[in-house]
């Protein structure tokens, strides 16, 4: 008697384990799917190279650098600064080094870093959609923008009704 009660014990022990471990492999596997589907995201249409030529071409743009804050009304000549045909999309890179920060309509930004790189970010995406697109870019292309804007822009200042301290996300 002892000894089927034992067996009866081991038994419900070991399909106790068997079920721990099947749920423990289906949690597993369906997390390994969510990170999939959330790392293979489409890129939202508003973060492309064609949606950055047509901005910066054409809006009012606010801008935050190292030496302060600027509203420039976007132009061709200011677009072809960027020489956005050489932009090649790269891998995510960490958002330090931001020499430059435009700002245009509400939630769009694009951030030059000192690095040759650039990362465009946009507010308004879809679920479902990643919302930054990352770029690398040719030497020099941010000294050149920084330098035109400081030379061709209209300086701002804080809390001065263009500029906020919500202004710019970064």
């Amino acid at each position: 008697m002892d000894e089927n009660r034992l067996a009866r014990s081991v038994r419900r022990g070991k399909r106790f384990n068997y079920i721990c471990f099947s749920i423990l492999i289906i949690f597993t596997l369906t997390a390994a799917v969510a990170v999939i589907l959330y790392m293979t995201r489409p890129l939202s249409d508003s973060v492309t190279l064609e949606s950055a030529e047509s901005v910066l071409g054409g809006e009012s743009i606010l801008v935050k650098t190292s030496g302060g804050y600027y509203e420039i009304d976007g132009s061709s000549a200011f677009s072809d600064l960027f020489r956005l045909d050489e932009w090649a999309s790269c891998d995510q890179f960490p958002d330090d080094e931001v020499v430059a920060t435009l700002h245009f309509g509400e939630l769009y930004e694009l951030y030059l870093h000192g690095d040759g790189k650039a990362s465009f970010f946009d507010g308004y995406s879809r679920s479902g959609t990643r919302q930054t697109a990352y770029y690398d870019v040719p030497a020099g292309i941010a000294e050149e923008v920084i330098g035109y804007i400081e030379e061709n822009g209209t300086v701002r200042t804080l809390g001065d009704g263009a500029i906020a301290m919500s202004t710019f996300f970064k």
